[in-house]
């Protein structure tokens, strides 16, 4: 190994420079096209088509889909029938959704579930935008 010999490989300047730069948020860390609102809410959730029901809680939800809890495993891409009971509302928005990704905890029968809804009436889907809008 040589002595005093500069082993980089492009030639390095000792001069100051001005350098502009600013901080942009990781945009690869949040994709969602919507804002999501962190609550538990009750939920009610039917498997098409072999229309099993079964209840949950969310743990948050958006204009465009839920994320909850279910105790049983449900294929990605299978079909719902949503009936999502909002602490603050006084009736059921109803909806149709797809799981759009699946994630087991700990090991226990328990999953963690995202679903996007690819079928709400307008009336609902407007109710669900005030309401989260409000709870911004």
């Amino acid at each position: 190994m040589e002595s005093g010999k500069d082993k980089r490989r492009y030639a390095r300047v000792d001069k100051n420079a001005m350098i502009t730069y600013s901080i942009v948020p990781d945009y690869k860390k949040e994709r969602r096209r919507f804002i999501r609102i962190k609550e538990d809410d009750a939920i009610n959730f039917t498997t098409i088509p072999t229309y099993k029901s079964t209840s949950s809680l969310t743990k948050d939800l958006s204009i465009g889909g839920i994320r909850f809890f279910s105790g049983h495993f449900i294929p990605l891409h299978s079909i719902l029938k949503l009936e999502i009971k909002l602490k603050f509302l006084p009736r059921i928005i109803y909806a149709i959704a797809r799981i759009v990704w699946i994630k087991e905890i700990f090991d226990d029968e328990r999953y963690d579930i995202g679903v996007e809804f690819i079928e709400i009436n307008k009336q609902d889907l407007r109710l669900l935008d005030h309401y989260l809008s409000k709870r911004l």
